[in-house]
């Protein structure tokens, strides 16, 4: 049996857990949302990349960044629920992110920051 002073450190480790759940409650209630906003953010990326490949204008670095961002985002996907269990590590975006600006790749660069946004949500969750 826990003292009275153990009992409300527990209350307030219980109290930071339920404002941490509610949080991510409000965050991955939107959940759907940020997937569906990724496929349409994925899809232009994907349309603009084909539009520079047929003007001839897409170089080997920017195919090389769609497809990374792309192969990232179906990674994702795949992870999402064994990263949110803590069992896989989400990753780092940060290189993919500063390739794309470089470029000048508006599209990946939200793509990329779409990731990060999951990533945060599926960390949080693996926290709690």
């Amino acid at each position: 049996m826990p003292t009275a002073k153990e009992q409300q450190e527990i209350n307030k480790a219980l109290g930071k857990t339920l404002e941490l759940q509610q949080a991510i409650k409000k965050e991955v209630s939107g959940r759907e949302g940020y997937l569906s906003a990724l496929n349409e953010i994925t899809a232009k990326n994907l349309a603009i990349g084909e539009a520079l490949n047929e003007q001839g204008k897409l170089s080997k670095q920017n195919a090389k960044t769609i497809k990374q961002t792309a192969d990232a985002t179906n990674q994702l996907a795949k992870d999402y629920d064994d990263i949110i269990r803590g069992e896989k590590e989400a990753s780092n975006y940060s290189v993919l992110r500063k390739e794309a600006v470089k470029e000048g790749n508006v599209a990946a660069v939200k793509q990329i920051d779409y990731l990060k946004t999951l990533n945060t949500i599926a960390k949080i969750k693996a926290k709690s």
